[in-house]
């Protein structure tokens, strides 16, 4: 960004005060005053006086606001004298910090009501509010069903989310690795405590990766899952959390998330916030004018084969990109959120968990990861190359629409 803002959240404002900017000018030779300014506030377009700064040089930018009320972004478009745009950014009055006030939205939202369990030789039901049941199975120690009203619904897991960087195939092309297929139940049992009840399971994948959960419900669908896995590879992480399997039942996906930019162009697959279909509305076929964005493409010719998209043989781009630093992330039905991970800490002032979801065979799977990196780009940009000690532990929030 050869224009750069110093600050993008306001603490306060008084109406009718004028805001003052720390800008970056990052240029080699132009001088800020040789660009144009424009804020954007509720559509209304203005421009700006421009502040005489040298290259390589730092200034204040001084925005006349009138009104500005909390949630309502102000946007700042720096362009040259041909009217193209150079950079944009979105301001914003009071930083929400909105995954601290949804934890205790989430706190203050939980009812008094006992939780109830029911029993039988192969599985244990929580009984949640309005008829809604979370189902464990005794042999494998992990959530096999939702049944509601409604019917009952594949939701398997938690499973362990394992993969690392593998050999190098081909020049910046490695080998991904999945550890943790293969589960064995070790031990199993549970406790009612007033509204929550505790489950603690433990295994092993793959005979030689010690895993335990520590799984509570609440009445009202909150399922916190602790776990902590022992004897981890000495390798690059690419993710580590845990992953859910689902019945293709849902429609739509919608995100709100810490971003790493002030400002994403429309339909970006890294925007703020969005609710989008999972399926693309129409196919592409191949030598032909597409008739859609790139983010709403299922498949690759050039890695996936010449033969036309079909509509829900995959998820789109934008879907299925990972969304880093979640306060909400939540697959929806008809419009009703029916399943969402919550943002559960804060790693440098953001969400530390990243989420995705994957077509698998005739159903899908939601990951949730604490780690992610992008080791197999091999181009040593966006690399964080995290090797972890052997024993690891961290959690995952989740939240079942219990209606």
């Amino acid at each position: 960004s050869p224009v750069k803002l110093l600050q993008t959240e306001v603490a306060d404002h008084a109406p009718g005060e004028p805001l003052s900017i720390p800008v970056y000018n990052r240029f080699d030779h132009t001088n800020i005053n040789e660009l144009i300014i424009k804020s954007i506030y509720r559509n209304q377009e203005k421009e700006l006086k421009v502040p005489d700064i040298e290259p390589h040089q730092k200034g204040v930018l001084i925005i006349p606001v009138n009104e500005w009320d909390p949630g309502e972004p102000l946007f700042l478009e720096f362009l040259d004298r041909q009217n193209r745009l150079i950079d944009k950014y979105t301001l914003r009055l009071h930083p929400d910090n909105k995954l601290n006030e949804e934890n205790e939205r989430l706190k203050k939202d939980e009812p008094a009501e006992v939780i109830r369990v029911e029993e039988n030789q192969r599985e244990i039901h929580v009984l949640c509010e309005h008829d809604t049941r979370i189902i464990f199975s005794k042999k494998s120690g992990l959530i096999t069903a939702i049944e509601q009203p409604s019917g009952r619904h594949l939701f398997s897991g938690p499973h362990i989310n394992l993969r690392t960087k593998g050999k190098p195939i081909l020049y910046t092309y490695y080998q991904i690795d999945d550890h943790c297929q293969q589960w064995q139940l070790k031990s199993f049992r549970y406790r009612q405590s007033g509204n929550e009840l505790s489950i603690r399971t433990r295994g092993i994948y793959d005979n030689h990766i010690p895993v335990e959960y520590r799984v509570s419900v609440t009445p009202s669908g909150k399922i916190a899952i602790r776990y902590q896995i022992e004897n981890l590879p000495r390798e690059y992480i690419r993710e580590l959390g845990i992953s859910f399997k689902l019945e293709d039942v849902y429609d739509s996906l919608s995100w709100e998330r810490e971003p790493y930019w002030s400002y994403y162009p429309a339909a970006h697959l890294s925007s703020r916030d969005g609710t989008v279909a999972l399926y693309a509305g129409k196919s592409k076929r191949y030598r032909n004018r597409p008739g859609k964005e790139w983010n709403a493409d299922n498949k690759s010719f050039y890695y996936n084969g010449t033969a036309d998209e079909a509509v829900r043989e995959q998820f789109t781009n934008r879907t299925r990109s990972s969304k880093e630093h979640i306060i909400r992330y939540g697959l929806l039905r008809k419009g009703i959120e029916e399943i969402a991970v919550r943002g559960t800490g804060l790693k440098e002032g953001k969400g530390n968990i990243s989420c995705r979801i994957a077509r698998t065979g005739n159903g899908m799977t939601l990951y949730a990861n604490n780690e992610m990196d992008y080791v197999d780009l091999g181009w040593g940009n966006f690399q964080r190359n995290i090797i972890l000690n052997q024993d690891y532990t961290n959690e995952i929030l989740l939240q079942i629409n219990t209606r």
